[in-house]
């Protein structure tokens, strides 16, 4: 018991020192100088430091352990793609982004194999709260901007994506059993989705709405929720392709004035017009790709956009058709991860989020190379739904007894 409560104080400090490091790495997506340069060297040593406290957890638990098996087998899978299209396309001048692209890999497992605690994650509302409450005296000194506020951002967008991600703290702490949190929490909550709605960024506004729905769904009929991810992923594809030919067909005028009419913004945004050069230059290295990291503007030289803006054409640009189907793979063993403990609010949040993540990728690129600070807390969201579904905990409202089903056997744990 007593090396329990050990680790289990040892998780808290590192939670409260965790989440500030990852919120410090944000400022590297910001305009402030000198904390952007600093915020940019402090993701990768978060990385680094990530990998070496993986290493001695897999050392700690001797070995990888069972119940994260397909997601291991995913990464292992994915990372072996992109080793193989490393090796194949002579890429070893892009040694480095291989080995950061596996360090977030790292980062990644790491997480799901923390075990979070409700303790640790009202520690990080409460941190979100002070951060949305800054941003939201900054916007009354803005003079209450009204479209396309930035905050301390250079891209209103990339703002907004870093505002959706923090929503996750501060829904999943409405459900706090003290009246005053959940007041707090639910504030906390308004003031943010103010926020993200002044930004007008249509992708982080659509991927609430899918959240939401995904949550309300959730509540109506587990089995329907559980064909959420095949939908959405279908769905993605499916926009994917008539956004190109939409934008080529004689209703492109009529629906971009519609648009204009009822969001003040065009509906093709220019992506249409470099969607299908990416598909067509993934077409001349269709099985496994060119390389990682790639850039846009390596192959379509005149872009007028600094990366794809979707995540899942990234990933089929640099390792191919088996790239992407492997990245899909791990997709689908972390959506079946959340249905074994959907009982769990936070699994429930983080599956719902998972959603909306997988159709936020499909118009931006987040969770890997672009925006790589947000990343890393999006997936920090993701991996807290899989840990506490591994564990096979329930919460009820925060209750200070916790039990912990595992392999069959009803464990009590304080």
């Amino acid at each position: 018991m007593l090396k329990t409560k050990r680790e289990i104080e040892l998780t808290r400090i590192f939670s409260i020192l965790f989440f500030p490091l990852l919120l410090f790495n944000v400022l590297g997506e910001t305009v402030l100088q000198p904390y952007r340069d600093q915020a940019r060297v402090a993701v990768d040593i978060t990385l680094v430091i990530s990998f070496l406290l993986l290493i001695y957890l897999l050392i700690k638990d001797k070995g990888i352990g069972f119940e994260y098996k397909k997601i291991y087998l995913g990464f292992i899978l994915l990372s072996g793609i992109y080793l193989l299209t490393h090796i194949i396309n002579d890429n070893f001048k892009e040694n480095e982004q291989l080995l950061l692209l596996y360090l977030t890999f790292a980062f990644i497992i790491l997480t799901m194999k923390i075990k979070w605690r409700p303790d640790h994650i009202i520690i990080f509302g409460y941190i979100v709260n002070m951060v949305i409450i800054f941003f939201f005296f900054h916007w009354i000194n803005n003079d209450y901007t009204l479209k396309m506020y930035k905050g301390i951002f250079g891209n209103s967008n990339v703002f907004a994506t870093f505002l959706f991600s923090l929503l996750y703290f501060q829904a999943i702490n409405i459900y706090n059993k003290s009246v005053i949190n959940r007041v707090l929490f639910l504030l906390g909550t308004a003031l943010n989705l103010i926020l993200i709605y002044m930004t007008t960024s249509r992708a982080a506004l659509l991927s609430v709405v899918v959240i939401l729905g995904s949550w309300l769904l959730l509540k109506f009929s587990r089995q329907l929720f559980s064909k959420l991810f095949y939908l959405v992923i279908a769905a993605n594809f499916l926009f994917l392709g008539l956004y190109v030919l939409l934008a080529k067909s004689s209703y492109a005028d009529t629906i971009n004035n519609l648009s204009l009419r009822y969001t003040q913004k065009l509906f093709f945004s220019g992506r249409e017009n470099i969607w299908g050069d990416v598909i067509d230059f993934g077409m001349t290295s269709p099985l496994y790709g060119h390389k990682v990291g790639i850039h846009i503007k390596e192959y379509i030289f005149t872009s007028p956009v600094y990366h794809v803006h979707n995540q899942y054409l990234q990933v089929f640009v640099e390792v191919g058709f088996l790239g992407l189907f492997t990245f899909l793979l791990l997709l689908f063993f972390i959506w079946k991860s959340f249905q074994k403990n959907l009982d769990c609010n936070y699994v429930q949040w983080s599956a719902c989020f998972f959603l909306g993540l997988l159709v936020f990728q499909n118009i931006e690129i987040s969770l890997f190379f672009n925006m790589q600070a947000i990343g890393m807390i999006q997936w920090l969201i993701i991996s807290i739904g899989v840990s506490m579904s591994m564990q096979k905990i329930e919460y009820n409202n925060h209750e200070p007894n916790i039990r912990r089903r595992y392999r069959g056997k009803l464990l009590s744990k304080v």
